[in-house]
């Protein structure tokens, strides 16, 4: 306890304890502004950090989406593919059958006109020209039909 100048005496350390309470107060609050200021700029350079590595994950998920759809597109057309090829190379199929069909006809078409001109050959000796083309043109010659097999 102390002594007042009216001479009464007031709890609490002497004057020249309490300036140097003060003063180690004071140093000790100026480091903890200094570290509370360095502890806001770490926070804060984390949270951006946290950011940026959050855009590039998202990033990173899209383009990953992306290859997985179309990675899902190739696999349905490769399907689509070998739907179709097997469609053209298994007897029975339809393709297979269309096929087989204008095959057919291309191969009567080439006898047709074998026939023709083996006909026309034994018909008009040493002709030919676009003048004689024009002649078994108007006289149907060329676009003759040809006969259906059987009748």
């Amino acid at each position: 306890m102390s002594a007042d100048p009216s001479g009464e005496r007031v709890a609490g350390p002497p004057p020249t304890a309490t300036g140097t309470l003060q003063a180690a107060l004071s140093d000790v609050a100026d480091r903890f502004a200094d570290e509370a200021r360095a502890l806001r700029g770490d926070v804060h350079a984390s949270e951006v950090s946290r950011r940026r590595a959050s855009r590039i994950n998202i990033a990173l998920l899209a383009v990953l989406a992306v290859l997985a759809a179309l990675l899902l597109w190739v696999s349905v057309q490769n399907r689509q593919l070998n739907n179709r090829i097997a469609d053209c190379t298994t007897a029975g199929g339809r393709c297979y059958e269309e096929s087989g069909a204008r095959t057919g006809k291309a191969i009567s078409d080439l006898i047709r006109a074998q026939v023709y001109v083996a006909q026309c050959s034994r018909l008009h000796p040493g002709e030919s020209g676009p003048e004689f083309d024009r002649e078994l043109a108007v006289s149907g010659w060329i676009t003759r039909p040809a006969a259906s097999p059987g009748g």
